[in-house]
């Protein structure tokens, strides 16, 4: 699985370096940010030998910020998250960043854009270098030209090594759930103005 991943994000990096290099000539520049709540997971904790299910606190919050090159309807780029997850016990309470390669594609014809990034993924507690998966949807509230408000839901998967104490890791493994909104605002070449055809 991660041999998988591994693949996958190097085969992603890769792609979107050959797009920044030589953009098409009708791209667009999507530079956004999101602010997400996390209130859902089924994941499980393994310490010392011992694997148990944490309880999840309504208070795991998380945001993010994206930068894609692309077309309308399709745009590749990287998105890095911050989220702190929150949990019954604050001993197993943890912040992490990741650093995915992330796709976006537009339904035709709507406002809904659905959208896949992986990569990997690192706790503030650093106990290890992790990965981590996500696709979800997103509908734009506005319609209008040059700049989206995103409501969006969006299932993720990770494997987190949480440091735990001098030599200890504590490895989060588990889906979450959460709902996000955020905003895009697209830059046409040259940062000149024009409407989107």
């Amino acid at each position: 699985m991660k041999d998988v991943m591994s693949r996958g994000l190097v085969g992603a990096l890769a792609a979107v370096m050959v797009m920044l290099w030589a953009p098409p000539a009708d791209a667009l520049l999507r530079l956004g940010g999101d602010l997400r709540w996390i209130p859902l997971g089924v994941e499980t904790m393994e310490e010392g030998g011992e694997s148990f299910r944490p309880g999840r606190q309504l208070e795991s919050m998380g945001l993010g910020v994206r930068a894609l090159i692309g077309i309308e309807q399709f745009g590749i780029g990287l998105k890095i998250n911050f989220a702190h997850h929150a949990f019954q016990d604050p001993d197993h309470s943890y912040s992490h960043l990741d650093l995915n390669a992330h796709l976006r594609m537009k339904v035709p014809d709507t406002r809904v854009a659905i959208f896949a990034e992986a990569g990997p993924v690192m706790a503030l507690d650093i106990g290890g270098v992790g990965y981590n998966g996500a696709f979800g949807a997103e509908f734009d509230l506005l319609g209008w030209p040059l700049v989206d408000l995103n409501l969006g839901l969006a299932a993720q998967y990770a494997s987190v090594p949480v440091g735990a104490g001098p030599s200890q890791v504590r490895m989060n493994q588990g889906v979450r759930a959460m709902v996000f909104v955020g905003v895009d605002f697209s830059l046409m070449p040259g940062f000149g103005g024009g409407s989107r055809e």
